[in-house]
């Protein structure tokens, strides 16, 4: 492709992108606690076509490996038989083979392709084997630090052109948060190989609950998510199947976060019209200036960020995947 050609495809990517933006719509609110979610809708779905993770996996026609027998931290194998495209989406936490490891952005893997991807490892405390094939966890990566990984994912395009995020953050991110777990909650059971996702286990019942009151909508493609009164983020797929299957763990993300905020005795009641901020949230993703890089498995990768947000979207042609957005309600 030639430098004009490039040029070409990037403007039409952002183009598209910016369309897609315009589309959507929010909902009524539904709130557990101090999680407020609310439903995104756009006047356009796009495909679907695409497999998730844990679907495809579950095939054996799907399969994650480490890229050699000793192993590289930041990176994995997939090789994907199927006749479907592939989603792994930002969050996804795959488990097994040497260590415990997550994608650094949503990536789309080709039907009947191979492909190396950039990932974190989400488990410090192991380097052996345990299988050779990953699989998926039912925990998602929480949010806060799926907000930290964009933020370092988009510094190292810039600065190499790579989806590498920044491991010694994610390790300590995951470190710092199960200390205020344990300082908060006497009940907190710590991993003992600081796995992530094993976070999850102390709260079954609370989660549980967090999670019954939320339900997909018809046409319902996404969410934007508010935390005691704040903005934290949105998850948005270009399809209401592709929401459907990925609404629970998604939610996920953002309960553990709820779940640690409710410890906070000095937090304040929130202030303002929570309906305003949420659609003030998706107007500003819309304001951001998109930079555009091809993607690790098949399609276009946009970032954007500014002074206190940051996020990605993955692009398929002429179709917007996925966005995810974050707040980051730490500054």
């Amino acid at each position: 492709m030639s430098e004009k050609e490039q040029a070409a495809q990037i403007d039409e990517t952002a183009k598209v992108f910016g369309e897609f933006l315009k589309t959507l719509t929010v909902g009524e609110l539904e709130t557990h606690d101090n999680l407020t979610i609310f439903p995104v809708f756009t006047t356009t779905p796009q495909k679907n076509g695409y497999s998730l993770l844990d679907e495809a996996v579950k095939t054996g026609k799907f399969t994650v490996t480490e890229v050699t027998e000793g192993g590289s931290v930041p990176n994995l194998k997939v090789e994907n038989g199927l006749d479907q495209d592939v989603l792994i989406l930002d969050g996804d936490i795959l488990i097994g083979a040497k260590q415990n490891r997550s994608v650094t952005t949503t990536i789309i893997i080709g039907r009947k392709s191979k492909s190396v991807i950039d990932v974190n490892c989400v488990e410090r405390g192991r380097w052996s084997y345990k299988g050779r094939n990953f699989t998926a966890s039912e925990q998602p990566m929480y949010s806060t630090l799926r907000a930290t990984k964009s933020r370092s994912v988009n510094y190292s395009l810039k600065e190499n052109r790579s989806f590498a995020a920044d491991q010694g953050k994610v390790w300590e991110d995951i470190n710092q948060k199960s200390i205020r777990f344990s300082m908060a909650d006497e009940g907190f059971k710590a991993s003992s190989t600081e796995a992530a996702d094993e976070m999850y286990a102390s709260y079954e019942d609370r989660i549980k609950a967090y999670e019954s009151s939320f339900k997909p909508r018809e046409g319902q493609v996404g969410f934007v998510v508010l935390i005691d009164g704040k903005v934290v983020g949105c998850d948005i797929f270009g399809n209401p199947g592709v929401l459907n299957r990925a609404f629970g763990k998604g939610i996920r993300s953002y309960i553990l976060d709820a779940i640690e905020k409710s410890f906070d005795k000095n937090k304040k009641a929130p202030v303002g019209d929570s309906r305003k901020k949420a659609v003030a949230f998706l107007a500003s993703v819309g304001k951001l200036k998109p930079e555009v890089f091809p993607s690790t498995g098949k399609g276009m990768s946009i970032r954007f960020e500014g002074k206190s947000s940051n996020g990605f979207a993955a692009l398929d042609g002429d179709q917007v995947v996925h966005l995810a957005a974050f707040h980051d309600v730490r500054d």
